[in-house]
């Protein structure tokens, strides 16, 4: 499945992300003057292939262990920003008794679990996934000098040592394969994103990591992945929060690219207004 998830994955469509621009630039205001907000619907056009407007239905994926359920959540902040959002909160709380993380046939079993996790779990309209767990940071065994090395993948997936974060890795791989925006906001999800971009380098297409984070695990994997975070809320923590409020901006983007007028669309000279 690995393999063919990997053949399938394909780059942002370059009609839709040049139709989108030029839209954004023929709109009443300075080109370019809104910066972030004009690239995030820019982007969300290339992956959802879609020219300048599209409706997002969004899901928010917590990875947890297994003692872990829904309820556990329903009366949280995370809850009240995902009602306020229209975002379902779904829960992958397997176990993992059959596996062991020092066998790479158990790994590949690992990343095919998450994928078919996302094609089971995740609504055939979604296409934003917000990916975030409840692990603690304590579970988090991989050797930074790892990422630092730029070691090859199959490596970093040998050093995991984290059956959750190898899930991860396979719902991001399967997200970019069925053209969805991965949103990231966890220190184990950004580990699972720099791994998955190792294996399918496309992947960084449809990554976004939103939230700064005091961290230096995560701190690297922006460097490395060349991804600057817009959203600094002085979090200690990402739990998913960051990616939820992060949908407040696509949104916006999204009305701002649909709502406003173009030059020609109020008869306005361009030569003279613009």
């Amino acid at each position: 499945m690995l393999i063919g998830t990997i053949k399938k994955t394909e780059p942002l469509d370059k009609s839709s992300l040049k139709n989108c621009q030029e839209r954004w630039d023929n709109l009443i205001k300075p080109i370019n003057s809104l910066g972030i907000l004009e690239q995030l619907s820019v982007r969300l056009a290339g992956i959802l292939s879609c020219d300048h407007f599209c409706f997002l239905k969004s899901e928010l994926i917590l990875v947890a262990t297994s003692d872990k359920k829904a309820s556990d959540f329903k009366e949280s902040f995370l809850a009240f920003l995902a009602e306020k959002q229209n975002t379902d909160i779904v829960l992958f709380n397997e176990d993992f008794k059959d596996c062991d993380i020092t066998k790479q046939e158990d790994i590949l079993r690992l990343i095919d679990k998450g994928a078919q996790f996302l094609e089971r779990e995740v609504s055939e309209e979604c296409n934003v996934i917000c990916l975030s767990d409840v692990l603690g940071e304590g579970i988090l065994k991989l050797d930074i000098s790892l990422i630092k090395e730029n070691v090859e993948p199959v490596d970093l997936l040998n050093n995991m040592g984290n059956f959750e974060i190898v899930i991860m890795i396979g719902i991001i791989l399967k997200a970019a394969e069925k053209r969805t925006l991965i949103i990231i906001d966890s220190v184990a999800a950004s580990i699972a994103a720099l791994v998955a971009t190792e294996i399918c380098p496309l992947v960084k297409e449809f990554l976004f990591m939103p939230s700064k984070l005091d961290n230096p695990i995560y701190k690297l994997i922006l460097q490395k992945l060349k991804i600057a975070p817009c959203l600094d809320f002085e979090f200690t923590k990402l739990n998913g929060t960051g990616g939820l409020l992060f949908l407040f901006l696509l949104k916006m983007s999204l009305n701002l690219s649909k709502n406003m007028k173009t030059f020609a669309e109020t008869g306005v000279s361009t030569v003279e207004n613009k």
